[in-house]
């Protein structure tokens, strides 16, 4: 639960709005890209050409990041489901902050989790284009 007198929410709120520009200059720079590279696999001979490799890694190193994102997110709001349902079970204290804690840590992390399962099946139907496969690698589509 958060704390704190008010130096403390503005100090949250000040670094909300840091994290907010961080994203939004993080969004910007991940459209240019995502446009670029939309160009880039377009482009006539991108199979035969030396793009194709960093960008099949690419898809694969993401693909490996996201599930262990989701996996440690996972666990984590596995364990804060477990706080919201049975608050008295995990600690001894007051139920109704370990109840609260439970709710943020399960929404928190419950995103996380969704965020990074999209960002694998995203990535993961990239890998499965017809082109991308490298000689000799099994395709299962």
């Amino acid at each position: 639960m958060l704390r704190g007198g008010p130096d403390a929410r503005k100090e949250r709120a000040r670094e909300a709005v840091q994290t907010g520009f961080v994203a939004l200059a993080a969004a910007l720079v991940l459209v240019f890209h995502a446009r670029r590279l939309r160009d880039l696999v377009g482009e006539v001979g991108f199979e035969q050409g030396s793009a194709k490799r960093p960008y099949v890694f690419y898809l694969y190193a993401t693909c490996f990041v996201s599930v262990v994102t989701a996996l440690a997110s996972g666990s984590l709001a596995a364990y804060a489901l477990v706080r919201v349902i049975a608050p008295g079970l995990m600690t001894s204290g007051a139920v109704s902050a370990e109840r609260k804690e439970g709710l943020v840590g399960l929404v928190t992390n419950g995103w996380l989790t969704a965020a990074a399962a999209l960002m694998f099946a995203t990535h993961w139907k990239r890998t499965r284009q017809p082109g991308l496969s490298f000689p000799g690698a099994q395709s299962d589509g």
